[in-house]
């Protein structure tokens, strides 16, 4: 079953339905197909997993190339959750941009998969966010 994955360092925009569908599987619900279309195309490398036909998982990074990279959306089908599929998405995108910096947020809960990748908390990060978000503090 999840031996069969097929992963791809590529992103056709015919896929924005079952990556918009997916996205709103999951915690990471997006209100805009063609704004999401627009930020997955502007982005450095993109990686998706695919069960014969299905999507089931994606993730992106934004970075310079050189100096600085930050890993943003990885998305894992909830069937798909915790077999090796967002491990195996995030080494590619660590590949896509070797000798960088990279940094990430992840979302509540999944804090040790990251740190099993080597992962650890930033003393001073900060963000500024144009909407309301429960990952920022008061």
């Amino acid at each position: 079953y999840f031996e069969n994955i097929q992963y791809k360092e590529e992103f056709l925009e015919d896929w924005i339905d079952e990556t918009f569908d997916l996205f709103n599987m999951t915690e990471l619900k997006r209100n805009n197909k063609m704004r999401l279309l627009k930020a997955i195309k502007a982005r450095y490398a993109v990686v998706t997993a695919w069960n014969d036909n299905r999507l089931v998982g994606i993730g992106t990074v934004i970075s310079d190339g050189v100096m600085y990279a930050s890993i943003f959306d990885l998305v894992v089908h909830p069937e798909f959750q915790k077999n090796g599929v967002g491990k195996k998405i995030m080494e590619k995108l660590m590949e896509s941009v070797p000798g960088t910096s990279v940094h990430l947020t992840s979302t509540f809960g999944n804090e040790e998969f990251y740190k099993k990748l080597g992962f650890k908390k930033h003393k001073t990060a900060m963000a500024k966010y144009t909407y309301k978000s429960e990952y920022l503090e008061s």
